[in-house]
């Protein structure tokens, strides 16, 4: 099997070059070409990539002008991968070795699946970033597609790196994206070993306004939150005009118009589950129109 690796880096270490070195030399005759992609401008870690690309023709580094996210990076570098063959995405931390590649390598070839995961069976991260990220897995899996298990280290088949080609989008999380045009997904066990050395990216911040935005963008969890609150704001307005009814009744008025402020707050309501029941059904059918049209 002919593939190409994407690597998007962000500040990298020496463990960048080993594991470059390694792939080149554990698969010199499967290995198309190994795309390093720079996450924004960094003239350190540019240096760096240069003096790889320098060791090897496959070797290749594209720089983005600014900050875009591991997404997005590793997107660019899909779209600037040949379309021709499989492509590999892996970290530049190298927590993952290049002897795991024949790992996906070969569970793709049993399944012929599109996109084959891997799946670490211990992670070497801190156990706040193993929380968080095991939270908003389960969350954003239950309102998505987005499966709740998986990693950065991935096998893409040709024909859905082909249909990423003009993929854009302000604010991109792959693995939602990868359900739109693919359809089969399977995963494998390989190993993740500590860093030896630098430190993640991925403040627990940073992986909270990651998740954050992961939400917003690719589940229905927005749109079930209006209709949550709307509900809950209309039960309040019911109870509400009930309580006015009864003063009424018993002949004590307020000092103020109640039933304009019940009429406003039940017309908020009905706006924040309508809105939010559209939201949610256009959001189901654009998900459907997209993998109707992975052919």
């Amino acid at each position: 099997m002919k593939f190409s690796v994407v690597i998007p880096c962000y500040k990298s270490t020496a463990a960048l070059d080993a594991l470059v070195a390694d792939i080149l030399s554990q698969y010199e005759d499967h290995c198309h070409e190994i795309l390093l992609v720079q996450d924004g401008p960094d003239e350190t870690t540019l240096a760096r990539l240069q003096g790889i690309a320098s060791t090897a023709g496959c070797v290749k580094v594209i720089q983005l002008e600014k900050n875009a996210g591991q997404h997005q990076a590793t997107l660019c570098g899909l779209q600037h991968a040949d379309s021709a063959y499989f492509v590999i995405t892996m970290d530049d931390d190298g927590q993952v070795q290049a002897e795991e590649i024949s790992k996906l390598i070969t569970k793709a070839t049993q399944s012929n699946a599109d996109i084959t995961y891997g799946l670490y069976t211990k992670r070497y991260h801190s156990r706040v970033r193993q929380a968080i990220s095991k939270f908003f897995s389960k969350t954003i899996s239950r309102y998505s597609n987005i499966p709740s298990q998986g990693s950065s280290f991935k096998l893409i088949a040709p024909r859905v790196v082909t249909r990423l080609k003009t993929y854009t989008a302000p604010f991109v999380y792959l693995d939602e994206v990868f359900t739109w045009y693919s359809d089969t997904t399977v995963f494998t066990e390989v190993n993740h070993i500590p860093r030896k050395e630098g430190s993640s990216g991925y403040t627990w911040l940073k992986l909270i306004a990651l998740g954050w935005r992961i939400m917003v963008h690719y589940t229905s969890i927005p749109y079930r939150l209006m209709v949550y609150v709307g509900f809950t704001l209309l039960i309040g307005t019911i109870i509400l005009g009930y309580d006015w009814l009864y003063h009424w009744a018993m002949g004590q008025f307020p000092v103020f118009d109640i039933p304009v402020v019940i009429l406003l707050l039940c017309t908020l309501a009905i706006l924040l589950v309508g809105l939010g029941c559209t939201g949610s059904l256009q959001r189901k059918k654009g998900v459907e129109s997209k993998s109707k049209g992975r052919g």
